[in-house]
Formats: C-alpha cells, structure tokens, sequence
C-alpha cells in the first residue's frame, strides 16, 4: 500500500480514453480547437505540459505552436528550433518515448531544464498525402505511465489534428501590414 502512495508517476488510465478523444475529434468545432484539445489532453492525462506544433518553414527545422499546455496556461505563438531536442525525433519520422532522464538525452536543450521535464511523448503529425504537417507532445516532470496505451488512445486524434493544421495553413492573416515589435 505504501508503494502506491510513494508512486509520483502520471496515471494513465487508457479504458475510456480513446473514447473521449475521438468523441472530442468528432463533435468538437470551433476557432478553438487546439485551445480545447490541450487542456482535454491535459486534463485526462494528468500530464503538465501538452505541445501541437508545426514546421515554421520546409526544412522541419523550426517549429511554431498551434498550442502550448503549459501547467495550466496556454501559451501562443512559442517557436524553437528543432536541433537537439527530443521533437527533432518525432516530427516526419515516427512516435518517440522518454519515460525518464531526458534532460540528461538532451543537454543542449535548455527548455527541458527549465521546466523541470523528464518524461516525454511525441507523435508526428501526417496529412492525407503523408507529408509531415506536425507533431503532439506530451512532457512532465514525472514519468508518464502506460505510454502504449496513451499513443493508442492520441493516435485517434491525428487525423483531426492534420485536417485543423492544414484549415490553418491555408487562413489568411487578418491583418497582413500588422508588425509584431
């Protein structure tokens, strides 16, 4: 019994979490998405960080957030480079898990200190022609339990994920001469 109280690990229960996504993935509608999606992910999860990015340019060399989970605060517009960090694995390429120690994997990424992360989930991002449109990222500073069936479960809202990333690319800034200073 005390092992149980001692376990600071995220629990994932996956019974009934793939259902949930792919209800979300079907009924969901609104300028919203990728807000509601990470604080859904977040919530079920118990994780503390939840990213969906997208490349910034052709090369997948940059990345800029369609959402940041960020214990509890969504943060837009967040953009980092790929290079030697664990979504540089992820994105165009296949599923990548870190139960533990990723900051020790990752020196050079300084984000992963920062914030206290050792554990990490990604999924890359395919549309419909199977070309890289982004990554779901998943990051706590505990281990993030039952990994399998929680990719299981995400993989139900890839799709969706692709189809509302694609929508994006496609919008039009509103205001196209605004500057950002």
């Amino acid at each position: 019994m005390s092992e149980l109280l001692q376990d600071k690990s995220v629990s994932i229960q996956a019974s009934g979490l793939e259902a949930e996504f792919s209800d979300f993935a079907r009924r969901y509608r609104g300028r919203n998405f990728f807000r509601e999606l990470a604080t859904l992910i977040a919530r079920k999860t118990g994780v503390s960080y939840v990213l969906v990015g997208y490349p910034k340019g052709e090369d997948l060399s940059q990345i800029k957030s369609a959402v940041l989970y960020a214990g509890g605060k969504l943060i837009d517009n967040y953009e980092y480079s790929l290079y030697g960090t664990p979504c540089e694995n992820v994105i165009g390429r296949n599923c990548c898990y870190y139960p533990m120690g990723i900051q020790a994997m990752f020196p050079t990424d300084k984000e992963l200190q920062h914030l206290g992360i050792e554990s990490y989930l990604g999924l890359p991002i395919f549309d419909e022609n199977n070309r890289a449109v982004g990554l779901l990222a998943l990051m706590d500073g505990k281990l993030i339990g039952n990994a399998a069936s929680l990719e299981s479960a995400l993989q139900v809202l890839v799709p969706r994920i692709a189809r509302e990333l694609k929508k994006r690319s496609q919008e039009k800034p509103k205001n196209p001469n605004r500057s950002v200073a």
